[in-house]
């Protein structure tokens, strides 16, 4: 394909990132507006569901980080051109990002079942991680290692 373009592959992976993100806070909006119609009380049975969203966010974001540094490597490991860097970038990003994302949505699950919104604080903090790891051209010619002439087009700054 001669049409590829870096600067639509990042407009891409922005849009699977942020829709990854929308998907947390919709179905978190979603549960805050059926538990304030009907909320449900939390049962001793239940209270170990507390816990749960801290633990996995601390497990995804340790797995998270590794899975993200191995897939990226080995990725980037058998790319030489701008196309398979950035692809190599997608996908290890999405990986990491999917992780966060089941992450927010146990929380959002565990705040339906007990009714507690404690669980709705790990919910954000997941939001924030996806804010901060928003994919940007920077971000991705560090994170890549890619060349000055490939950063340019990356940027959309063709010489």
């Amino acid at each position: 394909m001669e049409n590829y373009s870096a600067s639509n592959a990042l407009k891409t992976t922005k849009i699977i990132h942020t829709a990854l993100m929308g998907g947390c806070l919709l179905f978190g909006v979603v549960v805050l507006v059926l538990n304030a119609q009907a909320p449900t009380g939390s049962t001793q049975d239940q209270e170990f569901l507390l816990y749960l969203p801290p633990v996995v966010l601390l497990f995804a974001a340790i797995v998270a980080s590794v899975l993200f540094k191995k897939t990226l490597k080995q990725g980037l490991a058998q790319s030489t051109d701008l196309r398979t860097k950035v692809a190599a970038f997608q996908t290890a990003n999405i990986v990491r990002m999917g992780l966060y994302e089941a992450t927010g949505l146990v929380a959002v699950v565990v705040c339906f079942i007990t009714g507690n919104l404690y669980n709705m604080a790990v919910l954000l903090v997941v939001l924030v991680i996806f804010l901060m790891k928003m994919p940007t051209a920077y971000r991705i010619s560090e994170e890549a290692g890619l060349s000055p002439k490939e950063r340019a087009e990356l940027s959309g700054l063709k010489d």
